[in-house]
């Protein structure tokens, strides 16, 4: 077993399988390597290419999504997005919750701020039944409307303050408050989606 940075690369027969988590589907699975190319740079078209190294070329068994891996690095393409899928999503809350995801795996953490601030008031409108004219109104309407207890309105006005930062300030990107973000965002889907999804899902037929 041959260890290459975070990816595990396992020989199996004529194959070689990487256990890595997928860019496509997110699944943490096995993906069949199936070739090996260099990678290499032009410079200037009187300069020879200079060769950066190997690119490893996989296939995902869950959802045949191609994979390629930048030997020796951490490098992944697609690369894998932050957070999970969240059970019991409207459409278009998981199309905003995946634009989020994404915009922070393509190293656009103020875009995903700004997403996870707009899934924010958009909540607020459809739990709380309230139409806010401003982000600390969506916050404190959860609240009064019971969606969220006061013991959670710390965490979730976080969500408030990082997301107006990256919506007026032009300030250097920071991509761990934003990884911060996007998990406060994700637990807040989860307790106003995916709980009420899962309950529905479990309860007993004919109750």
């Amino acid at each position: 077993m041959l260890i290459r940075d975070r990816v595990t690369l396992v020989p199996h027969h004529d194959w070689t399988w990487l256990d890595s988590r997928c860019g496509h589907c997110g699944n943490p699975t096995n993906l069949a390597h199936i070739g090996s190319t260099p990678l290499f740079t032009m410079v200037d078209w009187d300069i020879p290419p200079q060769e950066l190294g190997t690119q490893l070329i996989a296939v995902c068994v869950s959802c045949a999504g191609v994979n390629v891996f930048i030997e020796g690095t951490s490098t992944q393409f697609p690369p894998v997005r932050p957070g999970r899928e969240v059970a019991g999503l409207p459409a278009d809350v998981k199309a905003a919750w995946n634009e989020a995801r994404a915009a922070l795996a393509a190293n656009a953490p103020v875009a995903s701020e700004h997403m996870c601030r707009k899934l924010l008031i958009h909540i607020a409108a459809g739990e709380a039944k309230t139409v806010c004219s401003n982000f600390k109104e969506a916050v404190s309407a959860l609240v009064e409307a019971r969606v969220i207890t006061e013991q959670m309105k710390p965490w979730v006005d976080r969500i408030r303050l990082n997301g107006n930062d990256a919506a007026h300030e032009l300030e250097k990107p920071d991509p761990d408050r934003a990884k911060l973000t996007l998990e406060f965002t994700q637990q807040l889907l989860q307790i106003v989606y995916e709980m009420k999804h899962r309950l529905e899902q479990s309860a007993p037929k004919g109750r």
